[in-house]
């Protein structure tokens, strides 16, 4: 009976173990099943965050790319052999692959271009093709911007289960250009009132120099001439070369026969043998040569067609065909006439005129200096014109002494440490010797012309405001009037249809409106760099 008893007493105990081992084994499932769910439902995130890591090192690099090209894209050297950006080579856009990553990660990058700073402005703003400048394919831009906004987004494969874009990142900064509006040389000298140019017949010394038709004047290799500082006349693509060619005449030093220019070495500055290369540009629209004693002034010779009753064509005549006409020396001196005269370029220079001459050039056009129209004090508007020239070294200061009265207008600019220099007169000698003032005209006038007139130490027109550098290219190197105005030109209102005139405007940073002024250069800049939502 005791043994029966233990028994039966025993076999609870011995159940109960097993329940207990059911329920843990029910606990590790459920464990297990939580468990599964947390890793699965942190997959798909954690492959987003590796897709976003790749994704934004993608979009750097796509950054990088992008200023690698913006930033390697030169012109060909200039006539002076400086390098220049070109801006028909802008890229609108830049895509590539991110090497080393092995799930393809790439970039794809486009870019707009301004001429304002996009970096603080508001999307709409930014989106606006108003402020941008066109970007075409192959073609870069037609003008040069200032500002680049680049836009990258990095792209890498899908995540199972999400859109494609779904874990792309973009990144947008501004890249500012280093931009200089240094004035370069290099341009056609046209047969007065005609598009009939000179061209070199051929690049090496000894060369002759032609007139060529308006239709075919599209060589600037050719037919692109610099007026040089040391008052000679070179073909600009032979300046970087071993030999630079200026033109040349006559053969003989001293001899007044006509004969055909050559293109020959062009002579250094302190070659007292010089003085068939020297030309200076006069009332007439004409070149005249220098005597063979330089410091005793011009000489009797022009540079023409050699003869004084055809218009210059360009054209040709026999079998093979030879030029019709040539660039001549010799006594036959034109005024205002296709045969004799020119109308250069601005871009041709303005060969030694600076203030240190008492010249004063245009920036737009730089080749052109103020001109009392036509020599007459009385002119009723003045002009921009062909810088005239005086290679004698002689008058005060240097270069002036056999300069005509016309080109000599007299100002003082700023003090050491000024950046104005206020109320002063604006004059010139007359052909008397008399002291003329510039005066701008009453601020209610439809007028807009300045002229000259007896000076008077009461009349506020004549008041003018010489502006140096003022920190801001923008404000610096103006002629402000007693109204605040600027001196300007206005290309669009011409004299002999080829020279601007002279007139006063509202101020507005243009280069129109700037005088004997240094180039403006910035540096380039990269930043409002930011991620983009989305």
């Amino acid at each position: 009976m005791s043994h029966l008893r233990w028994r039966v007493q025993a076999d609870p105990e011995r159940g109960s173990a097993l329940i207990s081992a059911l329920i843990f084994m029910l606990l590790l499932a459920s464990l297990s099943l939580v468990l599964a769910s947390v890793l699965l439902a942190q997959a798909v995130p954690e492959k987003l965050a590796f897709k976003g890591t790749r994704t934004v090192y993608a979009a750097e690099s796509g950054m990088q790319s992008t200023l690698g090209v913006l930033r390697s894209i030169p012109a060909l050297p200039d006539a002076s052999g400086k390098i220049y950006g070109n801006k028909a080579k802008l890229p609108c856009a830049v895509s590539g692959t991110v090497d080393g990553v092995a799930t393809g990660a790439r970039y794809a990058a486009t870019i707009r271009y301004y001429a304002t700073d996009p970096g603080a402005q508001t999307d709409a703003w930014r989106n606006s093709t108003t402020n941008q400048i066109l970007c075409t394919v192959g073609a870069g831009t037609a003008i040069q911007p200032k500002y680049a906004l680049i836009v990258s987004v990095g792209q890498d494969a899908a995540v199972a289960g999400q859109s494609a874009t779904f874990g792309n990142r973009s990144l947008a900064a501004v890249y500012e250009f280093p931009l200089t509006n240094v004035n370069i040389p290099g341009g056609y000298i046209y047969a007065f009132g005609t598009t009939v140019c000179l061209q070199a017949e051929g690049l090496t010394a000894g060369s002759l120099v032609r007139y060529q038709t308006a239709a075919n004047c599209n060589n600037p290799t050719t037919q692109y001439w610099v007026y040089d500082t040391n008052y000679t006349l070179r073909l600009a693509s032979s300046t970087l070369t071993a030999t630079p060619l200026c033109i040349t005449g006559p053969t003989t030093t001293g001899s007044t026969a006509t004969e055909k220019v050559k293109l020959q070495a062009c002579k250094s500055s302190s070659d007292t043998t010089r003085s068939t290369q020297l030309w200076s540009y006069e009332g007439g629209d004409r070149w005249r040569g220098q005597n063979t004693t330089i410091s005793t002034g011009y000489n009797t010779l022009c540079l023409s067609s050699g003869q004084n009753t055809t218009t210059p064509t360009g054209g040709v005549t026999g079998t093979p065909p030879v030029p019709l006409l040539y660039l001549s020396v010799g006594t036959l001196c034109a005024d205002k006439v296709a045969w004799g005269s020119f109308t250069p370029q601005a871009a041709v220079g303005p060969g030694n005129a600076s203030y240190a001459t008492k010249e004063v050039t245009n920036y737009k056009e730089f080749g052109r200096c103020l001109d009392v129209t036509a020599g007459s004090i009385t002119s009723t508007y003045m002009i921009t014109y062909p810088c005239k020239q005086d290679p004698s070294g002689t008058g005060t200061p240097p270069g002036t002494g056999f300069l005509y009265w016309n080109h000599k207008w007299f100002y003082n600019e700023p003090a050491a440490g000024a950046s104005s220099a206020p109320d002063q007169d604006f004059y010139v000698y007359d052909g008397s010797g008399t002291k003329k003032c510039l005066q701008t005209p009453l601020d209610t006038a439809s007028s807009k012309y300045v002229i000259f007139t007896g000076c008077s130490s009461s009349e506020v027109r004549q008041d003018w405001t010489r502006v140096g550098s003022t920190g801001d290219y923008a404000t610096s190197y103006l002629f402000l009037d007693t109204y605040g105005r600027c001196l300007a030109i206005n290309p669009a209102d011409l004299h002999d249809s080829a020279y601007s005139k002279v007139v006063v405007a509202t101020c507005n940073g243009s280069t129109l409106q700037k005088w004997n002024a240094p180039p403006n250069s910035t540096s380039s800049s990269f930043g409002s760099y930011r991620e983009l939502g989305g």
